[in-house]
């Protein structure tokens, strides 16, 4: 819909420069008068052309899969309380990878009080299998008390998975890490660089998004959770 009264104000503001040339009576007006018209096309193609360029570039630098330790074969992980929704997303990773996978860990979405954040609540649980539900089909698994025990605190020692955000003028970028002991032994990184961040129209290119062909059809935090899986 956008599309059309843009199209209109562009052959109205040729329309414009070419009449005012025609009323000019010498050229160098005339050239002065046609390089200024023409200026803003001139910086849109030079920013659009340089953009796209810091997008190849940035991709093809750090876009996608970074392993910088290869990690150790692991049947537990730990959910980074910033990055995750807690019970169902643990419940999502053990219908997903069960058996490779034993047990998550993670926050389970209650604050102990209006002044914690996510990353200092100590409410973290253990979530494992019913061993009852292991002979249904995945979709009937019933998560209950008897596979959710408080922990008090992260157990040392696991593969921990994390997301952080970083919004600047012309790009997002997204980064999730697999982290054990503060050590960083992967990251899967994504861009959204922006040409124009027009709320109705923004335009720009992105690469390594969830499900895109480059992630091979899955989220960054399967492909990283795949690495410490037998």
């Amino acid at each position: 819909m956008i599309t059309i009264p843009l199209f209109i104000l562009t052959a109205l503001y040729v329309v414009f420069g070419v009449w005012l040339c025609k009323k000019l009576k010498s050229w160098p007006a005339r050239i002065a008068v046609a390089l200024l018209m023409v200026s803003p096309a001139i910086y849109w193609v030079g920013t659009y052309q340089y953009v796209k360029y810091q997008h190849k570039a940035a991709c093809a630098r750090d876009g996608g899969l970074k392993v910088l330790i290869q990690p150790e074969k692991a049947d537990r992980i730990r959910l980074d309380a910033n990055s995750f929704s807690a019970e169902s997303s643990a419940h999502d990773f053990l219908r997903s990878y069960s058996p490779r996978l034993a047990e998550v860990e993670a926050w389970n979405g209650t604050y102990k009080d209006l002044t914690q954040t996510r990353a200092q609540t100590k409410d973290y649980y253990a979530y494992s299998i019913d061993p009852a539900a292991t002979a249904l089909e995945k979709k009937d698994w019933k998560f209950n008390k008897f596979n959710k025990v408080l922990l008090g605190k992260p157990t040392p020692g696991l593969y921990v998975l994390s997301r952080t955000d970083k919004i600047e003028s012309d790009v997002d970028t997204t980064t999730w890490k697999l982290e054990r002991n503060g050590q960083l032994y992967a990251t899967w990184t994504s861009f959204y660089h922006y040409w124009s961040r027009n709320g109705a129209m923004p335009i720009g290119w992105q690469c390594f998004q969830a499900g895109s062909p480059e992630a091979l059809d899955k989220d960054a935090n399967q492909i990283l959770t795949e690495l410490i899986l037998k």
